[in-house]
């Protein structure tokens, strides 16, 4: 199976290298940038493709340089995120290396086993095209499980193997050597003549286990102080190298969430802890101080022992409208703005190659007018292109399937514009107005009020009251493989974002146009609210002003089937119904609803509810009911009642208290 030869909106990762094209003189200079300082900043605007440079170019040329790259988030925990990412990065999980073997098993069942040698696995894999999807999802990382002691949480993430690190030739078997026998002294020696099944059993033994779990439980030290922790590392884990064998690159990506997602939850009016608080980012800013001012007094050291050297250099990458934040780590790293790299969008000149090469790897081609035309209508200012609009373009020219893209095939197609307008609208139009509307819900929380993306767990999104939990995830997992959205695993959760800045603009105009123009989906949002308020409340002894309105109720029950009724709602809709004078179709419906809920109610329940609304409308909304012989009334009295308004209607309201007096038998009679 073939895979995209193009990325769409979402960021190229490191098993893409052999399709990032246009960045190569970007990706040396970042690289030497990184190796000469001990802190420094790479930045751009949004959408120039930071992340993918990191991935597709820097990372693997770091790796070729014998560094250990290790790129995280800050997620809702900076300082446990950065030690996570660093024990999953820098200490060979013998699982981890284990699952890639099964998956080359797996992938490559005519041509490789486990009486194949790593010399032949490395052959075989560089004979396949790189339209071959196991080009790619060889490289992939893989599920990953830290010891569930590390930080005391169940630490689930990904990992990249060093198996695969050895396909894509930025990690030798010698060194592979090196990293699994730090990890198990007594291991095997690994050569390209050691056969893949010996190796897997080799790591699947329970002491290359133990010997792993002891390790990281030694790493992990109870303090959290970043200083300590590095240095702990280095303590540990340099006595098994040789020397230069063990240096880490830290890359902290998106480090402008610092500043939009770590907020005062006072002034936000948040008391959920749905976004991290504001002190995080002061504690991040105090460790980065104490980290930095380490490195730096070992450099002016030169008599450092080795033991005290930490091989540490920092990297961070944020978008250009966040730099101003960063004066609090300018006061202590003064040559911040020196040791930064402005990476701009694709220069002119180099977006025909990111536009031709890929599609000549996958066997077909761009006519020289339509290649043209496509970098002259996404020139900005004469000198640059965005690379997500290419791939935008790209992938949508791609899906036609033909040899040749002509300039006609892309003007019938709307031109860049019409292609980038209708990218997220074609992906909807696939549903109908229902899942429309439920789609546009859910991406509403992935961004902020200013506009920008935010990180939301996905439990939150998929679990909310009365959504059909099942509905919900599968649409989401619609939104993933669109590409629209990604779920990252992180610190024991799973968190959602919004893929790419471009998308924002029209998903905000289909959140106005769906959620906040259509009356009746505004008025069933406000509906559950108002239900979600009494979910906690003692409802039964609410007083009718208290409970749910005619509107929120006629509303809620327009929308009985397609929501998920718990019982507790289910009793408030019942109670509703009978209190409101709801027609009799909606007093069955919901009479039918609650009766298949392992809910007892008495008679005291349901008939003071039902007494109440019969009163109100025997006595006439106009006059104050006796509301000590309102509550009093029982089931003779209410029989009575029923009783006497079956008699013919006399006066203004004889016709409604009919109909509410026919509520009560119903109310009554087969739910006690």
């Amino acid at each position: 199976m073939d895979l995209e030869p193009y990325k769409g909106s979402e960021s190229y990762q490191v098993e893409d290298f052999d399709l990032f094209f246009g960045r190569e003189r970007e990706a040396e200079q970042v690289t030497a940038l990184i190796l000469a300082s001990r802190l420094s900043l790479l930045h751009a605007a949004s959408g120039a493709g930071k992340t993918s440079l990191l991935n597709a170019r820097v990372i693997p040329f770091l790796e070729s340089s014998r560094w250990l790259p290790v790129r995280t988030l800050l997620q809702n925990d900076p300082i446990r995120a950065i030690r996570t990412a660093v024990l999953r990065s820098v200490v060979a999980c013998p699982e981890v290396e284990a699952r890639a073997l099964d998956r080359i098993f797996e992938s490559c069942p005519e041509a490789v086993g486990p009486d194949s040698t790593i010399a032949q696995l490395v052959k075989f894999y560089d004979t396949l095209p790189i339209r071959d999807s196991r080009s790619r999802t060889l490289l992939m990382p893989v599920p990953s499980k830290l010891p569930t002691w590390v930080g005391g949480h169940d630490e689930t993430g990904r990992t990249i193997p060093f198996i695969s690190r050895i396909l894509r030739s930025t990690c030798s078997v010698e060194r592979f050597n090196l990293f699994i026998q730090a990890v198990d002294p007594a291991f095997p020696k690994i050569t390209l003549d050691t056969k893949l099944g010996e190796l897997k059993a080799d790591l699947q033994s329970a002491s290359c286990v133990t010997y792993y779990r002891d390790l990281v439980g030694e790493l992990e030290p109870p303090a959290t102080n970043l200083v300590h922790f590095f240095n702990h590392l280095w303590a540990v884990m340099g006595r098994r190298f040789p020397s230069g064998e063990f240096a880490v690159v830290l890359i902290i990506d998106q480090f402008e969430e610092i500043f939009t997602r770590y907020v005062d939850r006072n002034l936000e009016g948040l008391a959920d802890g749905s976004l991290p608080d504001w002190r995080l980012r002061l504690e991040l800013f105090d460790e980065l101080r104490q980290l930095h001012e380490s490195l730096g007094a070992q450099d002016q050291s030169e008599d450092s022992p080795r033991a005290m050297t930490l091989p540490l250099h920092i990297v961070i990458s944020m978008r250009d409208e966040f730099i101003a934040h960063l004066d609090p780590i300018r006061k202590f790293a003064w040559n911040l703005d020196e040791a930064s790299f402005h990476l701009d969008f694709i220069a002119r000149k180099e977006a025909a190659t990111v536009i031709q090469e890929p599609a000549r790897y996958y066997g077909y081609s761009y006519s020289p007018e339509c290649s043209d035309r496509i970098v002259d209508d996404l020139t900005r200012e004469g000198r640059v292109v965005e690379p997500a609009h290419i791939q935008i373009i790209c992938t949508k020219l791609w899906s036609v399937k033909q040899p040749e893209i002509s300039l006609q095939l892309y003007q019938e197609l709307g031109g860049t514009r019409g292609i980038l307008d209708t990218y997220f609208d074609e992906f909807l139009d696939r549903f109908g107005p229902a899942e429309a509307l439920t789609i546009v819900e859910l991406l509403e929380p992935l961004i902020t009020s200013s506009g920008t993306r935010n990180i939301v767990e996905e439990t939150s999104l998929v679990h909310q009251p009365l959504w059909r939990t099942e509905e919900r995830r599968r649409l989401l997992s619609e939104l993933v493989n669109r590409n629209i959205i990604r779920i990252e695993p992180r610190l024991g959760g799973r968190f959602v974002e919004i893929t790419h800045e471009f998308l924002i603009r029209r998903i905000r105009e289909k959140i106005t146009q769906l959620l906040v123009q259509d009356p009746a989906y505004a008025r069933l949002r406000d509906a559950i609210a108002a239900l979600r308020d009494l979910e906690h409340q003692n409802f039964r002894c609410l007083r009718s002003e208290d409970h749910l309105s005619r509107a929120q109720f006629e509303s809620l029950s327009t929308y009985r089937e397609s929501l998920d009724w718990p019982a507790w709602a289910r009793e408030v809709m019942f109670r509703a119904a009978i209190r409101l004078g709801a027609k009799l179709d909606h007093i069955r419906a919901w009479a039918e609803l609650l009766r298949a809920d392992p809910v007892v109610l008495t008679d005291e329940d349901i008939l003071s509810d039902a007494a109440s609304t019969v009163s109100e409308h025997v006595s006439g909304r106009h006059r104050t009911p006796d509301r000590g012989r309102r509550w009093r009334l029982g089931k003779g009295d209410l029989d009575q009642q029923y009783a006497d308004s079956a008699k013919p209607a006399r006066g203004r309201y004889g016709r409604q208290d009919r109909r509410v007096a026919d509520m009560v038998p119903l109310a009554c009679g087969g739910l006690t």
